[in-house]
């Protein structure tokens, strides 16, 4: 019994302390920053409203996968193939998202491809096999929405990229597996928050005495200011940096290239045609840095085509089609149509690639 009381009361009293922050955030207009978590509501969200728009499956149905670089080009798809597929109604489902990797969306597969998807083009972004990608938009708990059947073939990958362990996983699919998902999402959002909460106080409180201790900005600034030169473009560092692994040769066992032979196997294994596309980079600026002369991109490239291929994927490389004047800044995010229609120029060269899987005649 008194095990119990102890259990009983310690939920209590997480209960009354979380009940009370969260009243007090709300009273002090505390705002609601994105978490990692409401990714996988979009995905969820875009892929139900397509199952209602089109309960009967009449329309071809192509998902686009990719990063933020990526976000005009659904639209754009959407537009030539319509002009290319002659009679033929296709429905482009954009699963673009900020800071997507190939880890997202491995882990995502299984309800993407639930979602009966006639062809997937899967976007891969250069940047993508770098440490820097890595740290940055590492999202190990999307590991979540694998079911438990594929937890073998996940062990298999190096999930340690992610920084995802085995007891980590099986943790965050017994969470999603239960029905648990909203109920997660809005603890982590909640999480995410009290953050917030407590960089408005540091704030106030800086405000309030008066300091102006500016050390931390400055030291973001000059990290910045050593990657980003005036352009906004890539310095020899940053670009190093974010490209110095297909630069100076992929091995076919990078974390990375595996976990892509295994998100294009968790489509072809289901006969959906997939299509690996390497996305534009600023090639013509890499050039300019001295980056390309005896690089190894080309074996890169070559690598990641291999993979790709046997693992049951078209490829498309588009590394190359546009020109620096395309780019509106470093990371490789496209200008407006206005001055250079990059999205136009890519979903192009999408086009034929995507319409010859759909007529079943891939390259």
């Amino acid at each position: 019994m008194r095990g119990l009381a102890i259990a009983l009361g310690t939920a209590l009293g997480f209960g009354l302390v979380g009940g009370a922050l969260l009243t007090a955030m709300d009273r002090a207009g505390v705002s609601q920053p994105p978490s990692s978590l409401d990714v996988t509501a979009i995905v969820e969200g875009r892929l139900a409203a397509l199952a209602h728009d089109d309960p009967r499956h009449e329309l071809a149905r192509v998902f686009v996968l990719g990063d933020s670089t990526s976000v005009p080009l659904p639209d754009r798809l959407q537009i030539a193939l319509d002009a290319a597929l002659d009679g033929r109604r296709v429905r482009v489902t954009s699963l673009v998202i900020l800071g997507q990797t190939t880890f997202d969306q491995y882990f995502l597969s299984e309800g993407i491809a639930r979602a009966g998807p006639d062809a997937v083009v899967i976007g891969l972004h250069l940047a993508g096999f770098s440490d820097s990608w890595r740290t940055a938009f590492p999202k190990p708990e999307f590991a979540g929405w694998l079911p438990l059947r594929r937890a073998f073939e996940a062990l298999r990958l190096p999930l340690h990229w992610v920084g995802l362990s085995a007891d980590e996983m099986f943790w965050y699919m017994a969470i999603v597996g239960t029905g648990q998902a909203d109920a997660w999402r809005a603890l982590v959002r909640a999480q995410v928050r009290v953050g917030q909460a407590a960089r408005d106080a540091d704030r106030w409180l800086a405000a309030t005495v008066g300091a102006d201790d500016q050390r931390r900005e400055f030291h973001a600034f000059a990290s910045f200011e050593r990657l980003i030169a005036p352009g906004p473009r890539f310095t020899r560092t940053g670009a190093q940096s974010t490209y110095g692994p297909v630069l100076s040769g992929l091995p076919a066992d990078h974390p990375v290239l595996e976990t892509l032979g295994a998100l294009v196997s968790s489509f072809s294994s289901r006969g959906i045609a997939t299509l690996v596309a390497v996305m534009p980079a600023n090639v013509e600026h890499l050039g300019k840095l001295g980056l390309l002369e005896g690089s190894a991109l080309p074996r890169s490239l070559a690598t990641i085509e291999s993979v790709a291929r046997r693992a049951g994927a078209s490829f498309l490389d588009l590394h190359d089609s546009l020109p620096d004047a395309a780019f509106v800044d470093a990371a490789g995010h496209y200008r407006p149509p206005a001055t250079f229609d990059g999205p136009g120029l890519v979903a192009s060269r999408l086009a034929p690639a995507v319409a010859a899987l759909l007529v079943g005649k891939p390259d």
